[in-house]
């Protein structure tokens, strides 16, 4: 059966990647990819096949993805999000890191060992301790139980680079909490955001890192990390339409002159977002323009000037001669995050091709 459209991982993409962050981050700090999430939607089993011999730890949001990445990889496993105490047994078997944000949690009762990270709420206010004198308690019964085997301290910054003032007042804030009690040997210290790669004075033990592995992401040093996903598809349809006719649900866009216009076969079933309607892709070198409403399976473009011809190749997101599209090109046309748009392209209707 012939596939139109292509959902394509750039192995080489996630090296280079890996190179440039890893020269960030030096040769004492451990790296944590994160790859909740299908790995950004990306595709779990095969990030995790590309990068695993590359990083020291995978971070996940929830025990499902944890399980998941458990069937591709045996380095440690940092369950970031919520863990109900029914599951610490499988944590315990499968030796994932449960991050620990409440007292009662820490009071649950077991006799099977589970390993630990606190986290700390340094502004986020999304998990972690708020309180100093909660975290003291944490830390305390941790070491002094049989049952929680302590291995970590976490937060993660709610600002990137261009708010250095804040990202400072969260990390003293990280440093202030770790600072008040004594921590046994080995414990990693860990703060992320990919975000604060550029910046010196918040590394520590390890950083963990998202998009910039996925992404294309200014890193400092003049370094930039790539998209590591293409997406391309074909023309499968060519109608002449003329001047007044219009095109897509509720007659949404109005031609001004005689055109050609292409059917593209990815909608917003597939990710492309509906906000899109306006933005290009790259046709035989050349941008062309949405128009219409994008519908659930499809979408419609200007051909004028391209000569296009039907299954000419489609670019959505990746280079076409001498012009690219990025994820971060699509967000800012959308009004989106790049991280919103990365995870929510949907690639079970494509080929799914890593090269």
């Amino acid at each position: 059966m012939i596939q139109f459209s292509k959902y394509i991982v750039s192995k080489s993409a996630f090296e280079s990647n890996l190179q440039k962050i890893r020269s960030i981050l030096g040769a004492k700090t451990e790296l944590c990819a994160c790859v909740k999430a299908n790995a950004y939607g990306v595709g779990v089993r095969g990030v995790v096949g590309a990068i695993g011999a590359s990083v020291d730890a995978f971070a996940v949001a929830n025990i499902f993805e944890a399980v998941e990445v458990r069937r591709f990889s045996s380095k440690p496993i940092y369950i970031l999000g919520a863990v109900a105490p029914e599951d610490l047994f499988v944590c315990s078997e499968q030796g994932f890191i449960v991050c620990v944000s409440s007292l009662s949690f820490l009071r649950s009762k077991g006799d099977f060992k589970v390993k630990i990270c606190l986290a700390v709420n340094t502004g986020m206010n999304r998990y972690g301790f708020d309180s100093l004198s909660a975290f003291k308690k944490a830390a305390i019964l941790t070491q002094r139980s049989k049952r929680w085997v302590l291995n970590g301290v976490m937060s993660h910054f709610a600002f990137n680079g261009a708010n250095l003032d804040e990202m400072r007042a969260q990390y003293d804030k990280f440093v202030r909490f770790i600072s008040s009690v004594k921590l046994p040997g080995g414990i990693k210290l860990h703060i992320g955001a990919s975000g604060a790669l550029p910046l010196s004075g918040f590394h520590c033990d390890m950083e963990r890192v998202g998009f910039a592995l996925y992404c294309c992401q200014d890193i400092g040093r003049e370094l930039r990390t790539d998209d590591v996903v293409s997406v391309v598809s074909r023309v499968v349809q060519i109608r002449s339409c003329k001047a007044g006719e219009r095109v897509g649900y509720d007659g949404a866009y109005e031609l001004k002159k005689d055109a050609d216009i292409g059917v593209i076969p990815l909608g917003y079933a597939d990710g492309i977002d509906r906000r899109l309607t306006g933005f290009c892709v790259l046709i035989n070198g050349k941008f062309c323009k949405i128009i219409g409403n994008i519908c659930m399976d499809c979408f419609m473009v200007d051909l004028s000037g391209t000569g296009a011809k039907k299954y000419d190749e489609v670019v959505i997101i990746g280079k076409q001669g001498i012009h690219k599209i990025s994820v971060s090109d699509l967000a800012t046309h959308a009004k989106a995050s790049p991280y919103e748009i990365i995870s929510r392209i949907n690639y079970k209707r494509m080929e799914y091709v890593f090269e």
